[in-house]
């Protein structure tokens, strides 16, 4: 839909990222889908970390026919951290400096007010900073 309205209105280039998730409880599983979004980071219950990249184009680049999806049992997820570009480009990180960054800080990110202490910086926004986390 946002594809076909930035081909009838070519002034409005409408483009949107996002992470969508269905959490199926009697299989206990996520289904994730990433249209062009910052990585999500999986903490499973193991210590071990991955980095989910995004496995679709941004919405409103190409009409989408088939959604590509990651399928993940969450039985041995601890928690998955989601968050906005402007999460790290308003403290002039990079996206693989902020991955780094929550890695090596995985233990110590359980609440929001967790981003603002890791960050620790007084900053003036210059795009919204959006972090979340989805804890199991």
């Amino acid at each position: 839909m946002l594809f076909k309205f930035n081909q009838d209105d070519s002034e409005s280039n409408i483009y949107v990222t996002g992470i969508f998730m269905e959490i199926e409880t009697i299989n206990h599983a996520v289904k994730y889908i990433n249209t062009g979004h910052p990585d999500a980071l999986v903490h499973y219950t193991d210590h071990r970390h991955e980095s989910l990249t995004s496995n679709n184009m941004i919405m409103g680049v190409i009409e989408f026919e088939n959604v590509k999806s990651y399928y993940m049992n969450y039985k041995s997820i601890q928690k998955i951290i989601t968050y906005t570009d402007g999460l790290y480009e308003n403290y002039d990180y990079t996206l693989e400096q902020m991955i780094e960054l929550f890695k090596k800080n995985m233990n110590h990110i359980n609440h929001i007010s967790d981003f603002e202490r890791l960050l620790s910086q007084k900053i003036h926004l210059i795009d919204d900073a959006t972090g979340c986390i989805i804890r199991f």
